[in-house]
């Protein structure tokens, strides 16, 4: 609508007489995403490989779930909010962006004190006892998998888990340029100073090799690594198979978008046609 058309704007007083009392007891709980986004303003939108200065930046609380229990609680309801965000001030920043909006923050745990990744990742199985596995990307450098040992096993080698990781990747071949896994021969004791021990395999994955010439544009290469990942949990594919076949997802998820951009045609139906080719490649990994 031009700002030339007239448009109709309610009074306050007609505004609530069209609006339904909120009930009083009633709580909206939401679980998901929460994050800090860096927002910056420029002159014209940048095309791809173009460098341009800002005109001026924020820093403010996002994330989809945080994001719309923020809208709720603006518009008069209660939310509630499970979530996690480190224990540093960023997260803390977030925690009170949130609470001065009226979230119920108290269900959201601060993450962690651990020194480095492997620790954090054995810090999250120690706190949810419950999980299987945890996962985290790590980019261009693969990812690392943890992946818990639920029976009792007598006299197991104990090593720091930071040396576990380490050793593993010591072991990669970083002339090969097709996605790998790594994974530690046995169950082991893990250990974190300062958080704790449990049995369990590492697994270090390891990403296909693009050039930097082909790298057009990365967003969305970690949503389609984690759908890959649930599509092999379906599916009861291996830890050590599942892991490259989320990488290969990634690179065929790249391949798309380096074909779009070249053609201007719609990414849907080439990613159909090469949902064969992602799939053949995963078996063969």
């Amino acid at each position: 609508m031009s700002s030339s058309s007239p448009s109709y704007q309610p009074s306050p007083e007609a505004a609530s007489a069209s609006l339904p009392p909120l009930p009083e007891k009633r709580i909206v709980l939401g679980c998901g995403g929460v994050c800090m986004d860096f927002l910056a303003v420029v002159a014209a939108f940048p095309k791809p490989g173009d460098k341009i200065r800002s005109t001026t930046s924020k820093v403010q609380g996002g994330g989809n779930a945080a994001n719309t229990l923020t809208c709720a609680a603006r518009l008069g309801l209660n939310p509630r909010f499970i979530s996690k965000v480190a224990d540093d001030a960023r997260g803390r920043a977030i925690l009170e962006e949130l609470k001065a909006d009226g979230v119920d923050t108290s269900y959201i745990v601060a993450w962690t004190k651990a020194p480095s990744m492997p620790s954090a990742l054995v810090s999250i199985l120690l706190r949810l006892p419950n999980v299987k596995f945890v996962i985290v990307t790590l980019g261009v450098d693969g990812c690392i998998m943890l992946d818990r040992c639920v029976e009792e096993v007598p006299e197991l080698e104990e090593i720091e888990v930071e040396r576990v990781v380490e050793l593993l990747k010591q072991k990669i071949d970083y002339e090969n340029t097709i996605p790998t896994c790594i994974s530690s021969k046995s169950v082991i004791r893990l250990r974190a100073d300062g958080i704790g021990k449990m049995n369990g395999r590492l697994l270090v994955g390891t990403t296909e090799k693009i050039p930097a010439s082909e790298l057009i544009d990365t967003t969305g290469a970690g949503d389609a690594f984690i759908g890959a990942i649930l599509y092999a949990i379906c599916v009861e594919m291996p830890p050590e198979k599942m892991l490259p076949f989320a990488a290969q997802v990634v690179r065929i998820f790249h391949l798309v978008q380096i074909f779009c951009a070249k053609t201007k045609l719609s990414d849907l139906c080439l990613w159909h046609f090469l949902q064969a080719t992602a799939r053949c490649r995963a078996l063969g990994a």
